[in-house]
């Protein structure tokens, strides 16, 4: 899963990996997303605030893959 924190600061998940921006790898796992959402690790990296609802938009891509 690949985030990507465009122009205008605002964070999306980026599926196609080919949005312009800062961007951040994450593994498709469950407990890496919480690790980074409680680490704000994320925050660091992209140099802004990541809002909760991305963990919550990837924590439900990853149970579809499962699904």
């Amino acid at each position: 899963v690949t985030f990507k924190a465009v122009i205008s600061e605002k964070v999306i998940v980026d599926d196609t990996l080919k949005s312009n921006g800062r961007g951040a790898y994450l593994k498709k796992d469950i407990s890496v997303i919480e690790k980074a959402k409680t680490s704000k690790i994320l925050d660091k990296h992209l140099e802004v605030t990541v809002p909760f609802n991305i963990y919550e938009d990837l924590k439900e891509r990853v149970w579809d893959v499962w699904l």
